[in-house]
């Protein structure tokens, strides 16, 4: 008896060893379709089990204290939604699939609304203008025939006691349909506001099928609302501001300035952070700092045939990224495109959504921008120059998930929202430089 017993202790000892590293790693099941299979409330225990509550971290010039709070009925291996402080109390929370959140901040607490937004396919972004009383949602639809469109909506809200309160849905933007191969929740867009104009980021919506490199080209074509930055005025006018993207996961600005930031996903490595200027061409899919996901298949002049590659006439399968030359049917080598600010050289980052630090809290951080990363599961901290059209240095916080949305708190915190059902609460733990600095 009592050696079943043991053996039964070991047992549980190594599922728990075996599920924390799976879950770190994202490997088996967590990394894999049957992931999907599993209840919710069966990868919650897990996840909550798994994950340590509190931890500290050092950066090079603050010491962090990181305490979890999981976010319930949170449907796993998520692709979107977003946060949003709404108040000195409240941070707004909106699932990918429309469920809608309060997290009080006092009490580190998670209030169901009793309003939603799950008429949507999925939810991409929101916004919110605490002075007009708006709430911005950048939502997808989906149509038969394997159709979407994105949409901007706006709400009035209204905050009554622990709960927001939506009306007078008013549709600001809706993009054309695109048709073949559609996939909703593939592709990020994000919005930001500078005075009444509206600026929306548009990806592909296409899966990496030769590294996103599609015969359409919508990124490139001013026929398309798709791989473009989208300016909306306030009589509901849009017109093309920057084109040349593929996924771009993060749009924010420098607090009071007209200045944007962008992050898009570049293909195998490569991910960039752009300066947004008017009438700016990114260059995807023409240059790319990446490298392919793989190389053509063995039938790749079939596949062609077929429209599930492009056509490049010089491609071989020991090329690393095609040239300009070799793009010639799909990119004019004499058009003027649009360096990045930042590169990553290097795969598995998976770039999303950037914050500028402007508060006093982190007071190593003010004026920086920090950039969150889903494969990479880390916050990169960048500063600028005093124009702020330059990347000077940069530092990496690993955090060990994968972050999809970062928020300041109005008192300068942090918040960043996971893809494994957390949102992680990020503060200065006041030890003094030299207290810790010198482990």
């Amino acid at each position: 008896m009592k050696k079943k017993i043991l053996i039964a202790i070991c047992l549980i000892i190594s599922l728990f060893i075996f599920l924390k590293y799976a879950k770190d790693n994202r490997i088996w099941p967590f990394g894999s379709s049957i992931a999907y299979k599993i209840p919710n409330s069966l990868k919650s225990f897990v996840y909550n089990l798994t994950e340590d509550k509190n931890k500290e971290i050092d950066t090079f010039v603050h010491n962090l204290k990181l305490s979890y709070y999981q976010i319930p009925e949170h449907n796993f291996l998520t692709t979107g939604g977003a946060i949003k402080q709404l108040d000195n109390k409240n941070i707004l929370y909106v699932s990918e699939n429309g469920e809608v959140y309060l997290f009080d901040l006092r009490k580190k607490k998670f209030i169901k609304n009793k309003d939603n937004l799950k008429e949507f396919n999925n939810i991409r972004d929101v916004e919110i203008n605490n002075i007009k009383r708006k709430l911005s949602v950048v939502a997808i639809k989906e149509y038969d025939g394997n159709c979407g469109t994105i949409n901007l909506i706006n709400y009035d809200f209204e905050l009554i006691e622990n709960s927001i309160k939506l009306s007078n849905k008013e549709t600001i933007w809706e993009s054309e349909k695109k048709c073949n191969g559609f996939r909703s929740k593939i592709s990020g867009s994000r919005v930001v506001t500078i005075g009444d104009d509206y600026y929306l980021s548009t990806g592909i919506f296409r899966g990496p099928i030769f590294s996103g490199i599609i015969p359409e080209n919508f990124s490139q074509r001013m026929d398309s609302s798709f791989g473009k930055i989208i300016k909306i005025n306030k009589k509901k006018e849009a017109s093309i501001y920057a084109l040349g993207f593929r996924n771009p996961q993060g749009l924010f600005k420098i607090n009071n300035s007209e200045i944007i930031f962008g992050t898009d996903h570049s293909s195998n490595g490569g991910d960039r952070i752009n300066l947004i200027n008017k009438n700016n061409n990114y260059a995807w899919p023409c240059i790319s700092y990446g490298k392919l996901y793989r190389a053509y298949s063995k039938n790749w002049q079939e596949d062609v045939k077929k429209g599930v590659y492009p056509v490049i006439k010089k491609i071989n399968k020991d090329v690393i990224y095609p040239t300009l030359k070799e793009l010639e049917d799909y990119c004019d080598e004499n058009n003027i495109y649009t360096d990045p600010i930042y590169a990553f050289s290097r795969g598995k980052v998976g770039i999303s959504q950037g914050i500028h630090y402007d508060n006093n809290y982190f007071k190593e951080f003010k004026d920086n921008i920090i950039v969150a990363t889903l494969a990479g599961r880390s916050l990169f901290r960048f500063i600028l120059n005093d124009k702020k059209d330059r990347i000077i240095s940069s530092e990496q916080i690993y955090i060990g998930n994968r972050i999809r949305d970062l928020e300041v708190t109005n008192d300068g915190k942090l918040v960043a929202l996971t893809d494994n059902g957390f949102l992680i609460y990020i503060e200065d733990n006041n030890k003094k430089l030299s207290d810790w600095r010198a482990k």
